[in-house]
């Protein structure tokens, strides 16, 4: 059983987990990886897990999960947490945010060649997820395992997860 929700978005720090409600049906779960204390509104970076849960009474809490269980990661902000959209559920105490680690996000494809189409930026941030700190042009073998150099509004969030749990999911 999940506990009720708080109205406070200051409750709100790395290592909560939260439901992410799915425009198809159900809910997933989210966890926030780093969070600024110093930006109104604040950029969050979130690791997404599946499976769809149906119902918020299906959470298990306290949540157990790892980093490499993730479906999606992304950066997004907290409104959602202000609207009562997204509802926390537990947090890690204490949260290690090298365990949970910001990986370097990709730009869209870059130039012209032979592998333009894999050929990226790879960015990396700050933990307040604002100055980029360095930026190196790679050729990525996989796409997921980069996260795309945008943030997600909360309604594009819902969606992208949604559409990754229904194997829909296309990145640009």
């Amino acid at each position: 059983m999940i506990p009720k929700q708080k109205r406070a978005t200051a409750q709100l720090q790395p290592g909560t987990w939260f439901a992410l409600p799915l425009p198809s049906s159900g809910y997933a779960l989210g966890l926030i990886a780093r969070r600024p204390a110093s930006r109104i509104p604040k950029r969050i970076f979130c690791y997404f897990f599946g499976p769809r849960v149906r119902c918020l009474n299906d959470f298990k809490v306290p949540v157990v999960r790892e980093p490499d269980e993730r479906i999606f990661f992304a950066r997004t902000n907290d409104r959602a947490f202000k609207e009562n959209r997204w509802l926390v559920l537990d947090h890690i105490e204490p949260f290690d945010k090298n365990y949970w680690p910001m990986p370097p996000f990709r730009s869209g494809a870059v130039g012209g060649g032979p592998n333009y189409l894999r050929r990226r930026y790879l960015r990396t941030y700050d933990d307040d997820l604002r100055r980029c700190e360095s930026e190196k042009l790679v050729v990525v073998e996989s796409l997921q395992d980069y996260p795309q150099d945008i943030s997600f509004g909360h309604l594009a969030m819902e969606s992208a997860v949604d559409r990754v749990l229904l194997g829909t999911y296309q990145e640009h």
